[in-house]
């Protein structure tokens, strides 16, 4: 074997090395966070979901808590609920009359759930659904209505 065939040999060895490694620590990582055993569901209605979707996180005080499940519409007598299903760590006791804010990181970051730790002494059990939550502010709206109030007090 040449020395120039050794070499290709090792540098081989060692990305296949590599590709196994990876695809152990991504297997791994998966399972830890894929582990239904983990985490409680709860159910979240909302009036807009806006562009929150599956995967994106939920956060207590800044630390991530647990992830959106999915996000349906659901049909309730007249009118359609917007559900987003929540998977949250088990190990987190949440209070009964906490705020579940669909928010934003700056003006145009990604958006996720940011739980509003209440006072109460009963805590959310595993399925409740929750509606104590708000809805994201539309920067368009928000906008609109700025621009209309002033044009209407300048009327009066």
């Amino acid at each position: 074997m040449s020395v120039y065939n050794k070499f290709e040999f090792i540098v081989g060895l060692i990305i296949l090395l590599l590709v196994v490694f990876f695809i152990y620590y991504a297997h791994k990582q998966y399972q830890a966070t894929d582990n239904i055993d983990s985490y409680n569901i709860f159910y979240a209605k909302f009036d807009d979901t806006a562009d929150v979707k599956a995967g994106d996180l939920v956060y207590l005080k800044g630390i991530a808590i647990g992830r959106i499940k999915e996000k349906k519409l659901v049909y309730n007598n007249s009118d359609y609920d917007a559900i987003v299903t929540l998977n949250i760590n088990k190990e987190i006791k949440i209070p009964v009359d906490s705020k579940f804010i669909i928010t934003n990181n700056g003006l145009i970051g990604k958006q996720f759930i940011s739980v509003d730790y209440g006072y109460s002494d009963k805590f959310l059990k595993d399925k409740d659904n929750i509606y104590n939550t708000t809805s994201p502010i539309k920067v368009h709206d928000l906008i609109n209505k700025i621009i209309f109030n002033k044009n209407d007090d300048k009327l009066n």
